[in-house]
């Protein structure tokens, strides 16, 4: 696994929205830092994060057959 995934914003950036964006992202950063730290931190709460989301995909999908 990375230890960092970044995308470029320029893609998510519309010219009237900027500040929504960027309000939006900074908010986002600050409830979830907490956690993010943990899952970087705690081996044993990345795994369960990383199952959790394994298994909403695959629920997602099998709700789409």
């Amino acid at each position: 696994m990375c230890e960092e995934i970044s995308y470029p914003a320029k893609a998510f950036l519309v010219e009237e929205n900027k500040g929504a964006f960027w309000a939006r992202s900074l908010d986002i950063a600050n409830r979830m830092s907490g956690k993010m730290l943990q899952i970087n931190n705690d081996p044993q709460y990345f795994w369960q994060v990383f199952t959790d989301l394994k298994n909403m995909i695959t629920q997602g999908v099998m709700n789409l057959l």
